[in-house]
């Protein structure tokens, strides 16, 4: 969740929601929109334009920018700052063209502007082309162990700002490097959300962002959208964001935007809210999966979250979804119940976290913040979640279809801020909120009853969860679009193809009844042949610049299927050959 503060608390909040940073998200927008870049973290190379010219920085302004992909190439996988050839290199970039950065793995120290209608995107690899969760194709450009740009007076951590109209970017792996951030950089969280992230949308139309990877911010969000018209955010991924508990950041903050598309998207094991919104208007917020499986914070709560998708609304922003429909989203928790509530609307639990300012309210926020509105949400499904669908007091003129919730946690130890203890249930409508129930399968009787003021799901460490729900599930087999969805989304993620009729047919009764779930299809699907030969082939092109030679999946992928080795331990084999040292000799 977002706050707001002008006179910040600089103490960090331990497990309390949107409380990661005193300079909340929604100020950081103010100050990003209004002030330019600094190159202070550059400060101590030249801009290296081209093999026979270095000029200093002082220069750049007035020099015509070159490209130097020779001297990009060599800091390829080296702790050396990036940041100035790649700047260079975009801004030689002409308007609405085309930068496509080599292959490889870039450390900047400062920030990338993206603008002018110019694509942003990785060499060799097109748009249509699968995403680059589990390929190794893509560029990743990843922050420095200490981030040294600045911002407004603040160092900013963040990797790349998007703005303009018509701007893209595709086929990019944007890592904040969490695990390795020095303790200088995690420090400033309390005080400085402007070194959490890990991108900025600033004011951006008819932009997309499509098939990158947006992952370990430190604080705040992984990415903040201050304002979006008519953009399409797809088929990306957002994940390990914050820590939970301590420093939490969500996956994905979309403070206004309005006639855009949210759609396709993965969100995992981010520690604030995986996909949260303060305004959409005419939007469209589909096909999200958003779950809590892996552990890369190895204990488990570390990993969890406060919410899956949250429509709310800050003080700065309207609370405004007229027009906008959200629909065959994916929520799971995970075995760990790790997600405080899948699916959200409306802000009235956590007003009590919104301080008033004279100076925010004259210039238009409202405290509390306004009503949520104008939405429609049908044919959702949420499972293992610790509340399933919740509807807070402050929703006006919403309108809820079949949405299927399920594995709820019913009574829950940990949700004691306000003195006393609220039942959790896979559905919840809270008193006074204005929604209408159109469900066939789920009607308003499945709803219970309850105010969460004050209340925020999955705030301890010590959970108990009993597993109580006001009426059984429904039947879920009227989510099958959103399974079919999911199988043919991991068949392409892990297989690079389509799933066969014949087996979502085969599927679909597993999925609907709980037998089969999102990991245990995905374990099946990397326990493959077909994926390790996919895995392979794409080792191969990488180190060898060739496919495989015959009988190389009889050797590798049956030393692997047969546990004798492993992906890591064959991919190291294959990196270190004679064979793939003479060419990066080359």
């Amino acid at each position: 969740m977002l706050t707001s503060c002008a006179a910040p608390d600089t103490t960090e909040v331990s497990g309390t929601p949107g409380n990661s940073a005193a300079m909340t998200r929604q100020d950081l927008g103010r100050v990003i929109t209004s002030e330019a870049e600094s190159d202070e973290g550059d400060s101590d190379e030249n801009y290296e334009l081209s093999d026979d010219q270095t000029v200093s920085k002082a220069a750049v302004a007035t020099a015509k920018p070159k490209c130097n992909l020779a001297k990009l190439i060599s800091m390829r996988g080296t702790e050396k700052n990036a940041a100035p050839i790649l700047k260079a290199c975009i801004k030689a970039t002409p308007d609405k063209g085309t930068f496509e950065i080599p292959r490889g793995t870039y450390t900047l120290y400062s920030y990338l502007t993206i603008d002018r209608g110019i694509t942003l995107t990785t060499k060799g690899i097109a748009e249509g082309a699968p995403d680059c969760t589990l390929s190794n194709a893509c560029a990743v450009l990843r922050a420095a162990k200490t981030m040294k740009g600045v911002l407004s007076g603040n160092r900013a951590g963040f990797l790349f700002r998007i703005s303009g109209k018509g701007t893209k970017i595709h086929h990019v792996v944007f890592d904040s490097r969490k695990p390795d951030r020095s303790q200088e950089d995690r420090d400033l969280c309390a005080t400085n959300a402007a070194i959490g992230l890990v991108g900025f949308w600033n004011t951006c139309t008819e932009c997309t962002f499509t098939k990158n990877v947006v992952t370990n911010g430190l604080c705040s969000s992984n990415l903040i959208i201050e304002h979006s018209n008519s953009s399409t955010i797809t088929h990306s991924t957002f994940s390990n964001a914050g820590t939970h508990g301590s420093r939490v950041a969500d996956g994905l903050t979309i403070l206004h935007a309005k006639n855009s598309n949210i759609s396709f998207n993965q969100f995992s094991n981010n520690s604030d809210i995986d996909l949260v919104l303060g305004e959409c208007p005419n939007c469209m917020i589909e096909m999200n999966r958003v779950t809590h499986y892996d552990n890369p914070a190895g204990d488990p709560w570390l990993s969890s979250s406060f919410g899956g998708i949250f429509l709310n609304a800050w003080p700065g922003t309207s609370g405004d979804y007229t027009g906008a429909v959200v629909r065959d989203n994916y929520i799971d928790g995970g075995p760990n119940k790790s997600i405080g509530q899948g699916l959200a609307f409306g802000t009235y639990q956590w007003r009590s976290i919104f301080t008033p300012d004279p100076a925010m309210i004259a210039i238009g926020w409202k405290y509390p913040p306004r009503d949520t509105r104008g939405f429609t949400a049908y044919n959702n499904f949420v499972t293992n979640t610790q509340a399933g669908i919740v509807i807070n007091a402050d929703v006006k003129a919403g309108t809820v279809g079949d949405n299927f919730a399920s594995g709820s946690t019913g009574n829950n130890e940990c949700i004691v801020k306000g003195g006393h203890f609220r039942d959790l249930y896979s559905y919840v409508v809270s008193p006074g909120a204005g929604v209408s129930f159109t469900g066939k399968k789920v009607d308003r009787a499945y709803y219970a009853s309850a105010d969460y003021l004050n209340q925020y799901p999955n705030d301890g460490p010590g959970c108990r969860p009993r597993n109580i729900n006001l009426k059984p599930a429904p039947d879920a087999t009227g989510a099958s679009r959103i399974f079919t969805h999911i199988m043919h989304a991991m068949y392409q993620e892990y297989l690079g193809r389509h799933a066969e009729a014949g087996a979502v047919a085969n599927m679909l009764p597993m999925f609907a009844s709980g037998a089969m779930t999102q990991l245990s299809l995905r374990e099946t699907l990397l326990a493959s042949e077909e994926y390790c030969g996919r895995w392979l082939r794409g080792q191969y092109q990488e180190f060898l610049k060739r496919l495989p030679e015959a009988g190389a999946y009889d050797n590798w992928c049956g030393a692997i299927m047969a546990k004798r080795d492993s992906f890591d331990g064959v991919r190291t084999k294959i990196k270190n050959s004679t064979e793939a040292v003479t060419i990066r000799g080359r």
